[in-house]
Formats: C-alpha cells, structure tokens, sequence
C-alpha cells in the first residue's frame, strides 16, 4: 500500500488532510479498515491527535495499480517543529499490510507495522519576517 500526503505546513492554518492509498503489489488489495491515524509532535512526543474521522473507515478492495482517495478531514497544526503523520491499515483477510513510500523519487519498503511521513510545521510569524526580508533586498538590490 502506498500512501502520499505533503509536508510543510504553518502553524494555526487550516488544512485538509486526504489519504490517497495504492495498491502497488502484483496481488490485489481485498479491502480493509484503517485501524489508526494520527500525528505526533517531536516537541509534544507521546501525545497524539488522531483524525476520527477515518478510524474504522473502510478501505475498498484495490486491483494491482488501482488508487483509492478515503476522502478529507480538517488539520489545524498546533505545535512548531517536526512531527509524524501515521497510519495503520488491517486488512480483512489478516495478513498483514506492507507500507510504501516515496524517498527521493524511489519507492521503498517502509519496513514497519504503519505507514509514516515527517513534516515540518513553521510559525506564521517567521512567514512574514521572511517575505519582509525577502522584499528588503529585492528592493535595495535594485
């Protein structure tokens, strides 16, 4: 299964977030629930927002290459830093589920029991210092 969600966000912003799930295995996907979703903060670790949203929700059975959108939700990031969003999938028959992602233009192994991506969120304030410096120069640089 492969899983794709972007990555750097600003603090206090409202975002949704959308799983897009791909059934990238030579044997078809027969469908499955997601188990769990959620993010965690490196500054805050151990304390985890989950997105109710899809827990339970149903992930249909996937052909080789078919892809599968499991629909929005509403993300406010509320801390600075790094952070994780994770998932886990069950399938319906038990086996267990392999989790891909993309690195560097490759897909590889994830190699875990979830499915997990980094992001970086910034603070609005370092936003605007940031166009301020960038329109200082461009302004003395003429």
């Amino acid at each position: 299964m492969f899983v794709r969600i972007y990555d750097n966000y600003v603090r206090g912003e409202d975002y949704t977030i959308s799983i897009n799930v791909k059934n990238i295995s030579s044997l078809p996907f027969p469908g499955g629930i997601v188990k769990d979703f959620w993010t965690e903060y490196l500054q805050t670790r151990g304390i985890e927002a989950h997105f109710r949203q899809y827990i339970k929700k149903e992930v249909p059975q996937l052909k080789t290459g078919e892809q599968q959108n499991l629909g929005p939700a509403p993300w406010i990031p509320g801390v600075e830093g790094p952070g994780w969003f994770k998932v886990q999938v069950e399938a319906v028959d038990g086996q267990s589920v392999e989790y891909y992602r993309e690195v560097a233009g490759k897909v590889e192994l994830e190699g875990s029991a979830l499915w997990y991506t980094g992001f970086f969120v910034i603070n609005r304030e370092s936003v605007l210092i940031a166009k301020q410096l960038q329109d200082l120069k461009a302004l003395l640089t003429k």
